[in-house]
């Protein structure tokens, strides 16, 4: 049951990450000039231009998120807890867990890896990509 939740929680966050996407695309595209008034070459290029900049935001969060969700960041993370041991004199090097303590506390704790905004950014880079497909081509 609380794994169907979750998906179904995954699936909203993953549609309204979507419609950012979207709003954002148009956003850009309507402040670069997109009218009907003018030609279809030219809208081409201004979306190319608007869903490439939101898939390149989306996918360098998505990527992000990717790889903190596999244990990359744990050094650092380890590094910056660490940090305030070295200049207190309250604390002791042996009440304060070693790295592989730590890692092996945050391997138990880590959740799947999530891959929803990766795929929308990339998504809005295919669309760019057949936008810009439609100004060469038209």
């Amino acid at each position: 049951m609380q794994k169907k939740d979750s998906r179904k929680a995954q699936r909203r966050v993953n549609l309204v990450a979507s419609l950012l996407a979207l709003a954002l695309s148009i956003g850009i595209a309507l402040n670069r000039g997109l009218s009907t008034a003018l030609e279809l070459n030219s809208n081409c290029r201004i979306l190319s231009d608007a869903f490439f900049i939101s898939g390149i935001f989306f996918s360098g969060i998505g990527a992000l998120v990717a790889i903190s969700t596999t244990g990359f960041f744990d050094m650092f993370a380890y590094a910056f807890k660490s940090l305030p041991m070295l200049f207190s004199f309250l604390r002791k090097p042996k009440d304060h867990p070693t790295f592989f303590d730590y890692k092996t506390a945050k391997a138990e704790k880590r959740e799947q890896a999530q891959y929803g905004l990766l795929i929308i950014g990339l998504a809005c880079i295919a669309v760019s990509l057949l936008a810009l497909a439609g100004y060469y081509n038209l």
